[in-house]
């Protein structure tokens, strides 16, 4: 699967592109097919190595589905948010096309909130990169 990965601590330079092994289903996790992740001020921080934990794969948080969940805790194919319990520390996160997360750190989406929603991308960012992009730069 494809991820970004941490090469190194440093700048955004440091994150790259690489084709990594799936992660196995394992009991009390759930493995998830992520469809969105968030970029958190804390994975800044890691990514510089100035916290003491760095997966390999960072990111502390996503949405997806389920894709394994050995104990049955969540049906295969259900939307769920997941966050913390060790992603982008201890266990890679969601920097990836798929992660594992402990079930005790994943909520089911319940159908009707996510009404008339869908997995597909955003359009592409207008040629005028805007504050987002600004910030990142900024953060370095």
């Amino acid at each position: 699967m494809r991820a970004i990965v941490l090469e190194k601590f440093g700048g955004l330079d440091s994150l790259v592109y690489r084709d990594i092994p799936e992660p196995e289903p394992k009991a009390g996790h759930a493995v998830i097919e992520i469809k969105a992740f968030g970029l958190n001020h804390a994975e800044l921080h890691m990514r510089r190595g100035e916290w003491a934990e760095a997966a390999p794969v960072s990111g502390i948080e996503c949405v997806g589905l389920v894709k394994f969940c050995p104990g049955g805790e969540f049906p295969v194919g259900a939307k769920v948010a997941a966050l913390m319990g060790g992603l982008g520390r201890t266990i890679n996160g969601s920097y990836a096309e798929c992660t594992r997360v402990p079930v005790s750190n994943v909520a089911l989406i319940e159908a009707d909130l996510c009404r008339g929603l869908s997995w597909r991308p955003f359009p592409k960012p207008t040629p005028r990169p805007g504050p987002a992009c600004s910030a990142i730069w900024r953060s370095g």
